[in-house]
């Protein structure tokens, strides 16, 4: 097959996903690299038309990051680009990424939400509070956004703050 498998962990923007098809959100979710470097959710070809090529997002995330011209990087790029960081363990352009997302989509909850996560998942509760602040202001009926700000507070020992939010 033309499909290498690789598994990238759940986010809390499937949360609804898993809710909906009962699923585990603690399960990782296969993922299929294409020998051209594109990802699928599933071993078929239904999908291609819906994933741009990782090599093209990079060169212009590249482009992005030394302030040079570019071409447009929608929000579910932004996503798929943090997931690929991510999944590579390049810490310095997933947190990047997340910056330069949130500043083209000022209100886009899911880049939000997404900063966040990665801040929480380094320690950095103080930003993440900070950024769930600004979520707040932008979709302030966001469940997400409650439950990762309690996950947060557990993180640092605050129960009282924790229930109370």
């Amino acid at each position: 097959s033309g499909f290498n498998q690789i598994w990238f962990p759940p986010y809390r923007g499937l949360l609804n996903h898993c809710i909906e098809t009962k699923k585990n959100i603690f399960t990782p979710i296969p993922l299929f690299l294409r020998k051209d470097k594109t990802m699928a959710m599933f071993n078929d070809d239904y999908f291609d038309d819906e994933y741009r090529d990782i090599n093209d997002l990079l060169i212009e995330f590249n482009k992005v990051k030394h302030g040079e011209p570019h071409g447009t990087i929608s929000e579910d790029d932004f996503e798929f680009l943090i997931d690929y960081f991510e999944s590579n363990h390049e810490h310095e352009n997933t947190q990047l990424a997340c910056e330069i997302a949130t500043t083209l989509y000022p209100f886009s909850s899911s880049l939000f939400l997404r900063k966040a996560e990665w801040l929480m998942d380094h320690k950095k509760y103080g930003q993440a509070l900070k950024v769930l602040d600004q979520l707040d202001e932008i979709d302030p009926n966001n469940i997400e956004a409650v439950f990762l700000k309690s996950d947060i507070l557990v993180e640092q020992n605050r129960f009282s703050d924790a229930g109370a939010s």
